[in-house]
């Protein structure tokens, strides 16, 4: 069995790594520690403190449902401002306009370094639409970054 210190390490670290992604996919503070503690609400339900990956899952979840409701309510994530904007925020905002589940792709495989078939896995679609969601989103940030 693990010490209790370690534990503590892991889920500290776990937290830093689900505010972390949630403020790169929404842009927002109040947005990204909304999503952890989200998360982590249902963190605490049996099962989910033996594997990290189990939270990844849910962390997805999450965000998608967030999406989803922003875009039934009419909520437009594109950002119209057209300023210079530093090299982080350049690449947030440029993230931020990918539809929601080419960004969710992008950085789940680049932020967070999952697999193809893990994320797959949390996005409920094949492998192959996961390459072609990475492929779309890597082209149109391109685009986006070498204005």
């Amino acid at each position: 069995m693990p010490e209790k210190s370690s534990l503590v390490n892991d889920l500290d670290q776990l937290i830093i790594q689900v505010y972390t992604a949630g403020f790169y996919l929404t842009g927002h503070r109040e947005k990204a520690e909304q999503l952890s503690a989200l998360v982590f609400d249902k963190f605490s339900l049996p099962g989910f403190k033996t594997n990290k990956n189990l939270v990844w899952l849910l962390f997805c979840h999450v965000f998608r449902q967030y999406c989803e409701e922003q875009e039934e309510i009419g909520m437009n994530t594109t950002c119209s401002e057209s300023h210079f904007l530093s090299g982080v925020e350049l690449i947030q905002r440029a993230l931020l306009e990918l539809p929601p589940r080419e960004r969710v792709a992008v950085i789940l495989k680049y932020k967070v370094g999952l697999d193809c078939g893990e994320i797959a896995g949390c996005m409920d679609c094949s492998t192959n639409h996961v390459l072609g969601l990475l492929a779309a989103g890597k082209d149109k940030l391109r685009s986006k970054l070498s204005l």
